[in-house]
């Protein structure tokens, strides 16, 4: 039973607080918890979801549009025996000139309505620095579908006024939830930037006092000091899988990253075993796991295939350390 594995505990409480009855998020067809099943043909969100692709990981091609690329993706997944083929996370800096967010999401998830999943927007915005297109995103978007679970919206901490900010941002979004007795569309996913150190973090955690609870982290590979502060890691709940460059994938997990990716790095090097195991030794609940690694704008598909079926299998043996044996085969196999 996924769901017994990747449930996203805090929005299930929160669901409680605001007094919802909790919807199933899977695509199985009934519900093994006796939870109400949706009738339509949604895109579900990040609750239910253990495993999600990053759309950079390939570039679009040329007069493609946001479906067409979703297609695409899912087919490449699928040729390579990726699991979890429909979870896809969308690039915030994919969308079309003209475009607007909703139209953007609406026109890339059709591929996936009823049996895939949205469970991550991936932004580089600041709370702070980025104030207006952050605000637009989570006051003035709707998400695709209003009976699916939230999606997180990925935002990148970079100085002591982003603390600030992002304080403001999630105590409005928990105030407006509370007073609509609704879940959110989209809920923050928080990621240190270059000069956001422990402290920062401990300061947001001050400041945001109870509402800390739905400060969700992410954590990526060199940026592992969280997953073992005692004061932080219970709120990682994203792990981030950096496949990194071609022809620098090897078969003891060792991965060279480039500067261009999921996240904002340095040129450097991870091993990807030795991630599982701290991910493993942390303690932190299940997280949702995002493979990504944006593709450089020349290289071509062939190359970003072959660094793909060159991490997979690291990648498979990364998540026998997280996950129970006996569930693996049926988390792997979706």
């Amino acid at each position: 039973m996924v769901c017994k594995v990747a449930d996203f505990t805090e929005i299930r409480e929160l669901e409680k607080d605001l007094e919802l009855k909790h919807t199933c998020q899977s695509a199985r067809g009934a519900c093994i918890q006796g939870f109400n099943m949706s009738q339509s043909e949604k895109t579900y969100g990040i609750v239910g979801t253990a495993i999600g692709y990053c759309q950079g990981l390939f570039n679009v091609e040329t007069g493609n549009s946001p479906k067409q690329h979703t297609e695409f993706i899912t087919k490449m997944l699928q040729s390579m025996g990726f699991p979890w083929k429909n979870s896809h996370e969308l690039i915030f800096n994919q969308k079309p000139d003209g475009w607007d967010l909703e139209e953007f999401m609406s026109d890339a998830t059709k591929p996936l309505g009823g049996k895939g999943r949205v469970p991550i927007l991936i932004t580089e915005l600041d709370p702070h620095s980025d104030k207006v297109e952050v605000d637009n995103i989570f006051y003035n978007t709707n998400s695709v579908g209003k009976e699916q679970s939230p999606i997180l919206v990925r935002l990148s901490l970079n100085s002591q006024e982003s603390i600030h900010a992002t304080t403001n941002l999630i105590n409005r979004i928990f105030e407006n939830a509370m007073d609509e007795k609704q879940l959110p569309n989209f809920l923050p996913l928080l990621q240190s930037g270059e000069n956001f150190s422990g402290a920062d973090w401990h300061k947001l955690k001050k400041d945001l006092g109870s509402n800390w609870k739905y400060a969700f982290l992410a954590a990526h590979p060199l940026s592992t000091e969280m997953l073992f502060d005692d004061g932080l890691k219970d709120n990682v709940k994203v792990a981030q899988w950096l496949v990194g460059k071609p022809g620098k994938i090897n078969s003891n997990g060792d991965v060279g990253l480039h500067t261009l990716g999921c996240t904002t790095l340095q040129e450097g090097t991870y091993n990807v075993l030795n991630y599982a195991n701290q991910l493993n030794e942390s303690g932190i609940e299940f997280p949702v796991n995002i493979v990504c690694g944006a593709s450089l704008p020349n290289w071509s598909n062939k190359q970003n295939v072959d660094r793909l079926e060159k991490f997979l299998p690291l990648f498979k043996e990364g998540m026998k350390k997280l996950i129970p044996s006996s569930r693996y085969d049926i988390v792997m196999s979706q």
